[in-house]
């Protein structure tokens, strides 16, 4: 499985807003794509996809005439039940990345 497959980032980021949120930390959605590693338009169609499936809420992605796409969140980003759900139903993910110490280490929450 590879770092960006689509199943692989929406874990990052599920992982990610959990830790934060554990953690008494606002989480920041530039940090979050940042872990992702993934292009703007692969970013906008995978939180398109974890707001419509219920996993997160508190973010927004916004398409324009031109074409450009707008991601966005503010202090009300965090994880649903079924996005904790997701965690745990594909927690053989662990392994394709850092343990959540590192994910809300200093360097991580900050915008």
């Amino acid at each position: 499985m590879s770092n960006d497959d689509f199943d692989v980032i929406v874990y990052k980021v599920l992982a990610y807003i959990l830790a934060c949120a554990k953690d008494n930390v606002v989480p920041s959605i530039t940090k979050a794509q940042e872990l992702a590693q993934c292009n703007d338009v692969y970013w906008s169609m995978v939180i398109r996809s974890m707001l419509a499936d219920g996993c997160i809420t508190g973010a927004s992605v916004d398409s324009y005439v031109d074409g450009s796409v707008d991601v966005s969140a503010g202090t009300e980003l965090s994880i649903t039940q079924k996005g904790a759900a997701y965690l745990k139903d594909n927690s053989r993910m662990k392994e394709v990345f850092w343990s959540s110490d590192k994910l809300t280490g200093n360097q991580t929450h900050k915008a």
